[in-house]
């Protein structure tokens, strides 16, 4: 396929002229593809008629679309089909014969059901890889419903978190901030798809589960647990706690800061701009009692300055040293849109803005700010917005479109057709 011009002016991403027929529900497919849309691939949404998406309803709306829906599906285009119906199947077997990469969030079996497996969309087009984003996986995995937190929990990570911020025992695990195994299945499920496109080998079937990445991210505890045998201890690692070089502490004016002076470089700028050289020796004590002295001290210290101040100092001292923000801060720091990962958009004729990946390969550190002008769109397609227009393109007579819209197995935006029962 021909690249395409990229939103905003910008030169087309490396993953240009690839397109995605998306699948999936709610976050991590979304996810997955909005980075693989920001990487420059055209991603169409591939939607039940009626409800369509479930998270184009959960407020705050825009226009009477989810602002979370317009931030994950921005750019993307919709097509919206009843999977579940001949017609709607062979209208998506037509659209994956002209596409690069199919990507399903269904429980295992539920595509295969409808006809659509990976065996079924190979015969139509063999070069097509087929990416399959479950909970548990097919191979070696469960049946049973489960959302983030499940995930978290099932792969220790939820009684890491919990034992780490309260010492040993069993304590009550927090809930996370944000939902960590549906945004790392989705961003681990780009990273494959872009791996697999880029092996440049036709075809192949990828088996995603939200369950995975929850697990490899505590690479270094299992290690660990897989050499030894022992329990995993939450404060083996340097950052987990177990030194005051690595901790978080207290302003006078009731914020925190966050210290992660790791190298011994760094602790040692610490402890002399503070006053105290003698704690440098003391860094990697590994005695506890030695540790909490450090940890008193430090915090008193900390205690004797304002946030405002603790940032003047570290712009002074290299020591790796910074402010806990709220995210209204952190969005408001200048860097973010230098970096190009906030970005000023037009999402339903109003300007808003979106978090974006930054650092896309097409613009160079000598590129700078986005060229000044118009800015790009934001919004997300309607649904069914592009119904007519890919089916036309992939094969299907206009009569036929027609009669799927009629009989409620396709939608097209603004047209009403006749609800299947």
């Amino acid at each position: 396929m021909p690249e395409r011009a990229a939103a905003g002016g910008r030169a087309p991403g490396p993953l240009a002229g690839y397109r995605v027929l998306d699948l999936s529900r709610l976050l991590p497919g979304g996810f997955c593809t909005m980075l693989l849309a920001d990487l420059g691939a055209e991603v169409v949404k591939v939607e039940e008629p009626g409800p369509g998406d479930y998270l184009r309803a959960v407020p705050p709306l825009i226009e009477g679309t989810s602002v979370f829906f317009h931030q994950l599906n921005r750019g993307k285009k919709s097509v919206a089909l009843d999977l579940r119906r001949p017609g709607g199947r062979d209208a998506l077997l037509a659209l994956a014969r002209r596409a690069h990469v199919l990507l399903e969030g269904f429980r295992p079996g539920v595509m295969a059901g409808w006809g659509l497996g990976p065996e079924a969309v190979a015969r139509a087009n063999p070069d097509l890889i087929y990416a399959s984003l479950s909970g548990w996986g097919a191979r070696g995995g469960s049946r049973r419903a489960g959302h983030d937190l499940n995930f978290l929990a099932a792969a220790g990570l939820l009684d890491l978190a919990a034992r780490t911020a309260a010492g040993p025992g069993r304590p009550r695990p927090p809930l996370p901030p944000v939902p960590w195994a549906d945004l790392l299945g989705g961003l681990f499920a780009a990273l494959q798809i872009a791996a697999a496109l880029a092996s440049r080998r036709p075809g192949g079937w990828l088996d995603l589960a939200l369950a995975d990445p929850p697990v490899l991210v505590q690479c270094l505890q299992a290690a660990e647990v897989l050499a030894t045998g022992a329990p995993a201890y939450p404060g083996s690692l340097p950052m987990s706690g177990r030194f005051a070089c690595y901790q978080v502490y207290p302003t006078a004016d009731g914020r925190w800061v966050s210290l992660g002076a790791l190298e011994p470089k760094f602790w040692a700028a610490l402890c002399r701009a503070l006053g105290h050289p003698e704690w440098i020796p003391r860094q990697y004590d590994p005695d506890p009692a030695v540790q909490a002295g450090l940890v008193a001290g430090l915090t008193e210290r900390f205690g004797r300055r304002t946030l405002a101040e603790w940032e003047r100092f570290a712009e002074e001292h290299d020591v790796c040293l910074e402010p806990v923000r709220s995210l209204e801060e952190a969005l408001a720091v200048p860097r973010l849109a230098a970096r190009g990962l906030l970005e000023r958009r037009l999402v339903a004729g109003r300007e808003a803005g979106q978090l974006a990946l930054a650092a896309r390969p097409e613009a160079g550190p000598e590129a700078g700010e986005a060229a000044a002008g118009a800015p790009p769109d934001g919004t997300a397609p309607a649904l069914g917005q592009h119904t007519r227009e890919l089916l036309l393109e992939a094969g299907l007579e206009p009569e036929r479109i027609q009669s799927l819209v009629a009989d409620g197995t396709a939608a097209v935006a603004g047209e009403r057709g006749e609800r299947a029962h």
